[in-house]
């Protein structure tokens, strides 16, 4: 049983380290002039190959459509809506109930602007990606264009595998607010946010039937309350630290995207079910896991020391 509890830990943490980022759009960015007033802002998409990105005129309850946001400003209008060219592909997709539109190898976007003085031009746009097994979730990209400056020219386009020069999405940009001068109110917002998130989890209907084995497990067991406290607490907070850990070490070797890539795995999800059904016949008596005797030691003599 050790052994087979072993294989599958590793299994399991072979497929999280193989769970690569995958970043298969690449953007650029670049303002194409038209006259001494007007310009095009052009926003170009390089699409790694078995890949495709959606057109932005998909009907409501389709994939989410590629969409554009242009901060606001006095120094440019915008002029009519976004053109992309080639022509999007079509097709009936019959898990939507309908006909789609979609780009594959490279698309670009054109949106013309009235210039009223030369200025950088913000905003950011949002895409989704699939191929012929699966999609990854929407991204947002932002973009940054010099129009009507000297010296202003495109951005070039990323390596497969690199994010666009100059662009940053707001994962990446979370991600900052943990590392040196990152601002301590953004990384208070995202301790809030995973607490509240966390705690909406455990209104679920799943979650249910653990609350009165996981109370029993610690009340029966003790005879004083304060040790039964004092053992839920160290339970909790192992928790805590291991999911932690773990997701902090395999975004941090591997990119934000790599726990989605293992959680949406078929094969990752089959091997996590096979694990816990070994620990729940644990739990219902059909055998017992032994721990090794040097941790069993080292537990309760920092349980007496706490006691």
């Amino acid at each position: 049983m050790k052994k087979i509890l072993v294989l599958l830990s590793f299994i399991w943490f072979s497929i999280s380290v193989k769970a690569q980022i995958e970043s298969p759009v690449h953007w650029s960015f670049s303002a194409e002039k038209i006259n001494t007033q007007e310009a095009f802002l052009v926003l170009k998409a390089d699409i790694d190959s078995g890949w495709h990105v959606y057109s932005q005129f998909i009907k409501e309850g389709g994939p989410i459509p590629t969409s554009f946001k242009f901060d606001s400003s006095t120094a440019y209008q915008l002029v009519d809506k976004v053109l992309e060219t080639p022509k999007a592909l079509s097709g009936f997709d019959k898990n939507f109930n309908m006909e789609i539109f979609w780009h594959e190898k490279q698309v670009i976007f054109k949106q013309r602007i009235k210039l009223n003085q030369p200025t950088t031009i913000t905003g950011s746009l949002e895409f989704m990606v699939c191929n012929d097994h699966k999609c990854l979730p929407p991204t947002e990209e932002e973009f940054s264009i010099p129009v009507g400056q000297k010296g202003s020219q495109a951005q070039p386009v990323a390596e497969p595998g690199q994010r666009s020069t100059g662009t940053q999405s707001k994962v990446e940009q979370a991600a900052k607010s943990y590392m040196p001068g990152g601002s301590a109110s953004s990384y208070l917002g995202i301790l809030i946010a995973g607490f509240l998130g966390g705690l909406a989890a455990f209104f679920m209907p799943c979650i249910y039937p653990m609350i009165p084995l996981t109370i029993s497990f610690f009340t029966k067991q003790e005879v004083s309350r304060r040790k039964g406290i004092q053992k839920a607490f160290l339970y909790g907070t192992f928790i805590i630290t291991i999911y932690v850990g773990l997701g902090l070490l395999i975004t941090f070797f591997f990119g934000s995207s790599a726990l989605n890539e293992a959680a949406s795995s078929a094969t990752f999800n089959l091997i996590f079910f096979a694990i816990l059904i070994v620990f729940a016949l644990s739990f219902l008596g059909a055998f017992e896991i032994t721990l090794p005797s040097y941790w069993l030691t080292g537990w309760t003599r920092n349980l007496t020391k706490v006691g």
